[in-house]
């Protein structure tokens, strides 16, 4: 197997494989995920405004420094985050928001969770192009025709799927 995890090049008596720095790099990068997702089950079970004993932060602080952690690795990958990779999760979470409250599985909210949230009413997308914020949909609005039907199509697509979901998601 060449490039891979366990090709043989190790210099250690010791051990038969060897990592490059990518593959490295990469199980960081996994190890930083789990840390995110280990704050976050946290925060979900004890309150982002707990503080746990013996910490000085509370819970949405450690988040924070955890994503940081995370993106201080992603930026040593390579990988660029873009705006509209951001707002098109934020429309699919929207959706299936929306398809737990159908199901009785989320509570109805008197306020939009995302327009409390700090959301901008306004931002540019890593295109260039202006999206605002429509907080009575709580979606986005592409300035663009081209950037219009994009988001139309995937606000259809995600809404086919929330009104026949397939068996086992």
């Amino acid at each position: 197997m060449h490039g891979g995890l366990y090709e043989e090049r190790s210099l250690h008596p010791l051990r038969v494989a060897c990592m490059n720095e990518t593959e490295y790099l990469l199980m960081v990068f996994a190890e930083e995920c789990a840390e995110v997702a280990q704050r976050a089950s946290k925060a979900a079970r004890f309150g982002l405004s707990e503080v746990q004993p013996g910490q000085f932060d509370d819970n949405r602080r450690r988040i924070e420094h955890e994503l940081g952690d995370l993106m201080g690795v992603a930026d040593m990958l390579g990988f660029k985050v873009r705006d509209d990779d951001k707002a098109s999760k934020i429309i699919k979470v929207k959706y299936f928001m929306e398809y737990s409250r159908k199901q009785g599985l989320l509570e109805e909210s008197p306020e939009c969770q995302l327009c409390k949230s700090g959301v901008p009413r306004g931002g540019v997308a890593a295109n260039g192009h202006i999206i605002s914020w429509d907080p009575g949909t709580a979606g986005f609005i592409p300035c663009t025709a081209a950037d219009r039907k994009k988001y139309e199509d995937l606000e259809k697509r995600l809404a086919a799927a929330i009104d026949s979901p397939k068996e086992g998601s």
